[in-house]
């Protein structure tokens, strides 16, 4: 099974016109790199399969990749495009005996390169049937969970770099299945938004933030926001309106992005963010130093705070790149006025290390692992003393 990467964008360039002779040019680049004995076709939408007959996986493998490689040649349409193209392959036996099942597996093992990424390859294997099964099983469940309130949400406690003591606290959504026990966010956040049900979830969480924020007038709460919430036309309004019920100071409350928001709809976003700053609220880029982290972004959007993403932080003490980079940030950080986070600290040595670098503020199993919002005050006293944070890494 082969499926075109961001074909809709070609389809918004082109036209629908286009878009069909884009399609038809794809397929006689498939008829140019398969062999004669081969059938293949469109198999629904901008999806093509492919059945043949290879004396062996190796064999299978390295046909696969030579289709991608097919596929990603210009396509002269007006202009030229240049696609990728994902890769979902089963084969007879191992992985079934029937057309149906080959078909099945095959597209179940394209459905989960495409979570891995573009241009990606995978064969089918039985822990993909697995996970599909727990995902059909969590999408099930997920509405119900929501309606009867079963979520939950912890706080990660975020300290002063200075050994000030906490500071802030970040909003982590929990979900304990009454059978399954705790589900990972990494699973169940993006099947509410593939849903259609990650407005009601976002909401949740920022009332109940808001409203645990509000019994610490000495500290800053931060929400994760998901792209869908930023394109919610309504989301500033809900975001001023939950401030005005909990009576949580707009000064104590940060919200957080990722770059995905802001590569999305950039003008959109961008109008968002400036309508949430006008609020009065804080605007905080998380997981800085992955993906593209253009430059150009700190320049355009209204951002208060970066969050150096935690795999510069894993590697702190191990690679002298990580350090130069993480003093980089932090520098840039501090040049446009924003505030700069280390998170994901997990050891003494790195804790030093971020401060030395000029870090601003702190977070990781190092000081305390998520809790519920009835031990953050326990987590305040305990942390608030700086003697106390070896201690505090030696009792985790």
């Amino acid at each position: 099974m082969i499926d075109l990467d961001a074909f809709r964008e070609i389809n918004e360039a082109l036209g629908r016109e286009g878009g069909d002779a884009v399609l038809v040019q794809i397929a006689w680049h498939l008829k140019a790199g398969v062999p004669a004995e081969a059938l293949f076709g469109r198999f629904e939408d901008d999806a093509f399969a492919v059945l043949m007959t290879c004396d062996d996986a190796r064999g299978a493998d390295t046909f696969a990749a030579s289709l991608r490689a097919v596929l990603s040649g210009p396509i002269l349409v007006d202009r030229a495009s240049r696609l990728s193209a994902t890769v979902g392959l089963a084969q007879a036996p191992d992985d079934g005996t029937t057309a149906e099942e080959l078909a099945r597996r095959a597209g179940l093992a394209l459905r989960a390169a495409k979570r891995e990424g573009r241009g990606v390859m995978r064969r089918f294997e039985p822990a993909i049937e697995r996970e599909h099964a727990e995902r059909r099983f969590i999408r099930r469940e997920l509405e119900s969970a929501i309606s009867g309130g079963a979520f939950d949400v912890h706080y990660r406690p975020i300290l002063a770099a200075d050994g000030g003591g906490i500071v802030g606290a970040e909003a982590l959504l929990r979900w304990t299945h009454p059978v399954r026990g705790p589900i990972a966010p990494s699973l169940f956040i993006p099947l509410a938004e593939q849903n259609g049900l990650m407005s009601r979830l976002g909401e949740f969480v920022l009332r109940q933030a808001m409203s645990d924020g509000s019994r610490w007038p000495s500290l800053f709460v931060a929400v994760n926001l998901s792209p869908l919430q930023i394109r919610d036309a309504g989301f500033v309004d809900l975001v001023g309106a939950v401030m005005a019920e909990t009576g949580i100071a707009a000064s104590r409350v940060v919200l957080e992005v990722t770059e995905g928001v802001l590569i999305d709809d950039p003008r959109q976003a961008q109008a968002r963010l400036e309508a949430l700053r006008a609020l009065g609220v804080r605007i905080a880029l998380d997981d800085f130093g992955t993906g593209y982290s253009s430059l150009s972004y700190l320049q355009k959007f209204p951002f208060d705070r970066l969050k150096i993403d935690r795999a510069f932080v894993a590697s702190l003490g191990t690679s002298g790149n990580s350090g130069a980079i993480i003093q980089s940030i932090v520098t840039l950080g501090h040049a446009l006025g924003m505030k700069v986070l280390g998170e994901g600290v997990e050891a003494d040595e790195q804790r030093v290390l971020l401060r030395l670098a000029g870090c601003d503020e702190l977070q990781g199993h190092l000081f305390a692992m998520p809790a519920p919002a009835a031990e953050i005050d326990r987590a305040r006293a305990r942390l608030a003393r700086p003697a106390k944070l070896p201690a505090v890494a030696s009792a985790r």
